[in-house]
């Protein structure tokens, strides 16, 4: 992706979508770029990677392998969406596998570039509260419906 490119598919991450012009292009020049071959894995479970992802162009999916293996798919995320946030701020390993659904380009901030932006950009920190929020409702939500639902109103 070509500069102008890439500054245009930042601009559309929710996370970072409240910066003014020259924020945006502070942030650009910290990330990271890389294109992603369908079904080429971009983060693995467990790992001990901390980046945070902004998905510029393309498609990922991201799941959770249980104990025994099974693979439950938790999200897709296409062009404006982010991943890596919890890694980020916890310093943990990855709760989740990502792979790209099709040929996808992401942009990426180290842990330490992203918790500089954050210091930098209250905006953001609103973006990201904000996100971290809405990905908890909505696992209340499904932890609510499997735990009182019966199985037959579960599918």
């Amino acid at each position: 992706m070509n500069p102008a490119n890439r500054l245009a598919a930042l601009g559309r991450v929710e996370m970072l979508k409240d910066l003014a012009k020259p924020d945006l292009e502070a942030v650009a020049a910290l990330c990271r770029w890389r294109g992603y071959e369908k079904d080429q894995q971009v983060v693995e479970q467990d790992g001990v990677s901390n980046d945070v992802y902004f998905v510029a162009r393309g498609r990922v999916r991201i799941t959770i392998y249980a104990i025994n293996g099974r693979e439950v798919t938790f999200r897709d995320l296409g062009a404006g969406a982010s991943f890596g946030e919890l890694s980020a701020v916890d310093g943990r390993s990855r709760s989740a596998s990502v792979v790209a659904l099709e040929d996808t380009w992401l942009a990426s901030l180290s842990r330490d570039q992203f918790r500089k932006v954050l210091r930098s950009y209250p905006a953001v920190v609103d973006n990201v509260l904000n996100g971290l929020v809405g990905l908890i409702r909505n696992l209340t939500e499904r932890v609510v419906e499997y735990s009182t639902l019966g199985v037959r109103n579960r599918i």
